[in-house]
């Protein structure tokens, strides 16, 4: 679930602003004062430095501690700093106040599944992926499915994933789980099809799709395709998990 935190964190999170004013002048609205503060915090948290994001998120919730905007975004600060406790707070307040608010909702998801409180995150995971028109609805319905794979629900993980492929076809976090999927039920024809689409998606194989590639030769007896997801697996990940089990499935 860590790569689903680090994923979430990429697409939620956009640079809107590079310099931090000093002062914000009285006759501006207290709207875009809001709205300028916040742009601060997020190009803060994009920098790594998620303290000074908490430090212009303080003043701001007092003036609108209903703003989902500003719940979620002073959640994420607290997430980074480690303040749990506070994050799940302003996450339930954004959630309570946030309507379709589907961004801060896939990020409230992604900070539960670190929690471990799967159940509550496929709750808002549904509600995000029933919001036809949010965009990042495909990454979405792939987080949906990462909860049900961890539930053990394999059909309705299928499923999610089926649709977030079907919503962006280039999804290769899903290619590469729904194809791993498929050889451990058997399906190596359908295991092979997806693996192929990951494998045309990408610029360079995880250790995951190298190592999935190797099982896949061997099904298909495709020794030069064998041979050479192997040496690019040693050459690239020689101290990755994956390439231990290479070592002993070839003894």
């Amino acid at each position: 679930m860590r790569f689903l935190c680090v994923l979430l964190l990429v697409f939620s999170i956009v640079a809107c602003v590079t310099t931090e004013t000093s002062s914000f002048s009285k006759n501006i609205s207290i709207d875009k004062e809001v709205e300028a503060r916040v742009q601060v915090g997020l190009d803060y948290l994009q920098k790594g430095q998620p303290e000074v994001a908490l430090f212009h998120m303080r003043e701001i919730v007092e003036k609108q501690p209903k703003s989902p905007r500003v719940n979620e975004v002073l959640a994420l600060s607290l997430w980074e700093t480690g303040e749990l406790k506070l994050a799940s707070k302003y996450f339930k307040t954004m959630a309570k106040y946030g309507g379709e608010y589907s961004r801060g909702r896939m990020n409230y998801a992604a900070f539960l599944s670190t929690q471990g409180e799967y159940e509550k995150a496929k709750e808002q995971l549904l509600l995000v992926t029933s919001d036809i028109y949010y965009p990042n609805r495909g990454k979405a319905f792939y987080m949906l499915g990462s909860v049900y794979k961890i539930q053990g629900d394999f059909d309705a993980m299928i499923q999610a994933y089926e649709r977030s492929i079907r919503l962006d076809r280039s999804n290769v976090p899903a290619l590469i789980e729904l194809s791993e999927y498929r050889y451990t039920t058997g399906e190596f024809a359908k295991s092979y099809e997806l693996h192929k689409r990951y494998r045309d998606s990408v610029r360079q194989s995880s250790a995951k799709g190298l190592l999935l590639g190797i099982k896949l030769a061997k099904k298909f007896d495709d020794k030069g395709e064998e041979a050479s997801y192997a040496l690019a697996l040693k050459n690239l990940y020689p101290k990755s998990n994956e390439y231990l089990l290479y070592l002993d499935m070839a003894r």
